[in-house]
């Protein structure tokens, strides 16, 4: 749409969340090699950062993990939201859901962030998992921490929450893809080399 921003299907209303989640595509698509529109991709990340609220302890965590997800998209982007990241982590911490610290974590690391503040998250996550393992924790833990021992048995609860080949929704297959795929990727599982034999 005219300023950035995709609306759903016919509206002429911009989305937030639809457009965060083809920036997403996008720039995975970008890091893949596809050819996408700079002007494009510019213009989007522009209307999503206008979408960033100020942190406060007033927020809803409804409202903090929409923000963590935005932050997310932009550092995809490699938009400058480091002060973001930090006021948002300082104020509204304790509202984050476990996937919201892992997209701030992954957001940091995309941005080159290595210090405690990705290890306060990790700490977080690896606290928390014991109650709710996400496939978006583990997609972070397999880049940031693939030796992490929670790995193989949250790799194991994903598998087993499926039901036939999908999750119980799109958006959670979508992002279980993803965590697997990092996984496989991190494991070594793409590298597996097995010998064997056939008798006819």
């Amino acid at each position: 749409l005219p300023g950035g921003g995709w609306g759903w299907c016919s509206s002429v209303e911009r989305d937030p969340w639809l457009t965060g989640y083809a920036l997403f595509g996008l720039a995975q698509a970008r890091a893949l090699g596809y050819t996408v529109n700079s002007g494009v991709l510019e213009n989007a990340a522009n209307y999503l950062a206008r979408q960033l609220i100020v942190p406060s302890p007033q927020l809803t965590t409804f409202e903090v993990n929409r923000q963590a997800f935005f932050l997310y998209v932009l550092s995809e982007l490699e938009v400058e939201i480091l002060p973001d990241l930090d006021r948002l982590l300082t104020e509204n911490r304790a509202l984050l859901d476990p996937y919201a610290r892992a997209l701030i974590a992954s957001a940091y690391a995309n941005l080159g962030v290595t210090d405690n503040r990705v290890e306060t998250l990790l700490a977080d996550l690896n606290d928390r998992a014991i109650v709710r393992v996400t496939a978006i924790v583990v997609h972070l833990l397999a880049e940031l921490e693939p030796e992490n021992p929670l790995l193989p048995g949250a790799v194991r609860w994903l598998m087993s929450a499926r039901s036939a080949q999908l999750w119980s929704t799109s958006h959670e297959t979508a992002w279980t893809i993803l965590a697997l795929t990092e996984w496989m990727a991190a494991s070594g599982e793409l590298n597996a080399n097995y010998p064997y034999s056939l008798e006819v």
